[in-house]
Formats: C-alpha cells, structure tokens, sequence
C-alpha cells in the first residue's frame, strides 16, 4: 500500500529499535511466539522461557543475562498492556 502512495497508519506509527537494542528486541521476538494464550487473553512470557533463550543463544554474561532479562519483561509487560487496552476498547480502535 505505501508503495502506491497509500498511508497507512500503523506503519506511520512504527519505531525502530535503536541499533544497540536491536538483539534484545530480536529476543523479545522470539520469545513472543513462547506465550501462552489463556481466558484472559495473552500470558506473560515465562521466565523459564527467557533463561532457556539466553542459554541457547550462549549469552553467558550475568549482566548481560539480566539486562535481557529486565529488557524482555519490559517488553512484555507494555505489550500486555497495549493488548488489555485494546481488548477493552481503550484505544478509540485505531489498531
């Protein structure tokens, strides 16, 4: 659609992680695939889960261990959010 000119808002709205966060967003992508799906809707992402990526992607540094760890819960928690507001029709619908 952009490519004929069209504008659409939800790419309009897209940011792009700085550069120097693009490997804990990438972790926080792979990881979102792990959640569960309850009667509530979306579940965090488990800390086992975290660990268990940390250990395949031989991230062996504690500090970095828990910087991931710190950053992908920060993740999750504003998606959960941004996702309860929109399932409660907080966002005016303009997903």
């Amino acid at each position: 659609a952009q490519r004929l000119g069209v504008k659409v808002p939800a790419l309009e709205r897209r940011v792009e992680p700085h550069r120097d966060l693009g490997g804990y967003w990438s972790a926080f992508h792979d990881l979102n695939s792990s959640r569960t799906h309850g009667s509530g809707g979306l579940q965090p992402i488990q800390a086992s889960e975290v660990v268990a990526w940390l250990d395949i992607n031989g991230v062996s540094d504690l500090d970095e261990r828990l910087r991931y760890y710190q950053l992908v819960r920060a993740l999750d928690a504003a998606l959960l959010s941004w996702a309860r507001e929109r399932e409660s029709g907080e966002d005016g619908g303009d997903s």
